[in-house]
């Protein structure tokens, strides 16, 4: 989903647990990918961190848990896109 999503884009190849991805905006800066994910942690569904990669601000979410499963992985997109749509509309 990740790419072909209009609200993310992927930034590195997914290798192991990693993925590595920012915001479609035109807006995009560390302050507005800590923004994002200060609503995302509070939404309360998934947790995941800042990150810079090649100079881009962006967002990194590892998968390490063994029970992860496809819905787990749902669930954190759901909250992704709705965390998106919500930031959008407050800036």
């Amino acid at each position: 989903k990740l790419e072909t999503s209009t609200f993310f884009r992927l930034l590195a190849p997914t290798r192991l647990n990693v993925v590595c991805f920012t915001l479609v905006t035109d807006k995009l800066s560390s302050e507005l990918i800590k923004y994002f994910l200060d609503i995302l942690r509070e939404d309360g569904r998934a947790f995941l961190t800042p990150t810079v990669y090649q100079g881009t601000p962006s967002i990194r979410a590892a998968f390490s848990n063994w029970r992860t499963t496809p819905m787990d992985v749902e669930t954190i997109w759901d909250a992704l896109c709705e965390t998106y749509e919500k930031v959008q509309q407050s800036h």
